[in-house]
């Protein structure tokens, strides 16, 4: 003969509305239909402020690269072939470090009319301001930041940068830095003529 024991029915039940209850906060935390987000999901932005992480909306996409002007925007960006020019700059650079166009795509470009030379934390050991900058970081994402002020496109250090974003190569070892005579020829050939960026004379660091 079973004895009926109401410590054990109560037992149950305590354990069936704490499973309901856990139930019901899954439920709430996740959403319909929604997967819940990692624990450490990276914050990952295209385009950044002017000293500022955020998420403004860039000022006009190229092939699938966000460009941003910050400080003012430049007369030659409202040229009616501003897209193509750097377009065809973007992509004479990449092909020169064995790269294509496509491999910019997701990142952004960011003229500074309002500086001089650019904070590049990465570019040495101890950093220093230069002409541009790329920059990819766990927060900022991957992005090149230009100094333009008093620039015309051509004269910024777009193609420079390019060569960055490509291969990285901070101290400027691979011997394509000393010889971008294709990268002039390729452009010279389409009617865009380029400066602004130097041949790297050898490594800039160890």
């Amino acid at each position: 003969m079973n004895r009926y024991d109401e410590s054990t029915d109560a037992a149950i039940i305590w354990m069936w509305l704490a499973y309901a209850l856990c139930a019901a906060l899954a439920l709430a935390l996740v959403g319909c239909g929604a997967e819940p987000e990692p624990e450490s999901a990276p914050e990952v932005w295209s385009v950044p402020g002017p000293g500022l992480y955020g998420r403004p909306a860039p000022d006009m996409v190229v092939d699938g690269i966000d460009i941003r002007f910050v400080g003012g925007r430049p007369s030659w960006a409202d040229r009616s072939d501003f897209a193509w020019r750097f377009s065809t700059e973007v992509s004479a650079a990449a092909r020169h470090f064995g790269g294509r166009l496509s491999d910019l795509a997701g990142w952004a470009v960011v003229f500074r009319d309002d500086l001089d030379e650019v904070e590049c934390p990465g570019a040495s050991p101890i950093g220093g301001t230069f002409d541009g900058c790329a920059h990819d970081g766990p927060r900022s994402g991957k992005w090149i930041e230009l100094a333009a002020k008093g620039r015309s496109l051509e004269m910024t250090v777009l193609i420079h940068e390019v060569g960055h974003a490509i291969i990285w190569d901070n101290c400027h070892n691979d011997p394509r830095w000393r010889d971008f005579d294709d990268v002039v020829s390729d452009l010279q050939a389409q009617g865009i003529v380029v400066g602004g960026w130097r041949y790297e004379e050898g490594p800039s660091c160890q």
